[in-house]
């Protein structure tokens, strides 16, 4: 099975589970900035990114490249401050076409949320859409620093893909 993990990292989270998933399965990694045009070779493709104002930081990306990857085994990992798993579940819904939906897996992973590594635009955007939120325990979550970047966290994906 030969892989290659493409990832989308703003601010480290993402960029860590992207290389411990290669080093864990022996596929190449890339940044988006500097992946390959042509990935007719590779059998899994692994686009690892975050969820980032409420979409997912490589959606545009996967659906560019969606013709030529449309018959692999393609998983997306995401990072994200929100651990809400039906949060999560709409967001990814929100920022794929069903077709790309229905074809790939995603894997939510635990990630950092450290306000004083945020840029100023980042930190004024959370502390407002925190502002007006109607759920009490959404407000907290959105306005808690944490820090849940662990390697553990790929387990499932590592059991998906056979591997362990």
């Amino acid at each position: 099975m030969k892989g290659i993990v493409i990832y989308k990292s703003k601010y480290g989270s993402t960029k860590q589970y992207a290389q411990w998933l290669a080093e864990d399965t022996g596929f190449g990694l890339y940044p988006l900035t500097a992946c390959p045009k042509n990935l007719d070779g590779f059998d899994v493709i692994v686009l690892a990114g975050s969820i980032h104002a409420g979409f997912v930081s490589i959606r545009e990306y996967a659906a560019e490249i969606w013709p030529s990857i449309k018959d692999k085994k393609v998983l997306v990992i995401l990072t994200s401050g929100a651990s809400n798993r039906e949060v999560i579940r709409k967001v990814v819904e929100d920022s794929f076409s069903s077709t790309i939906l229905n074809s790939i897996k995603v894997f939510p992973v635990g990630g950092r949320y450290v306000f004083n590594r945020m840029s100023f635009i980042d930190r004024n955007i959370i502390k407002m859409v925190a502002f007006f939120s109607k759920h009490q325990e959404t407000k907290e979550g959105m306005l808690t620093e944490k820090d849940d970047v662990k390697r553990e966290n790929l387990k499932e994906v590592l059991d998906y893909l056979n591997i362990r």
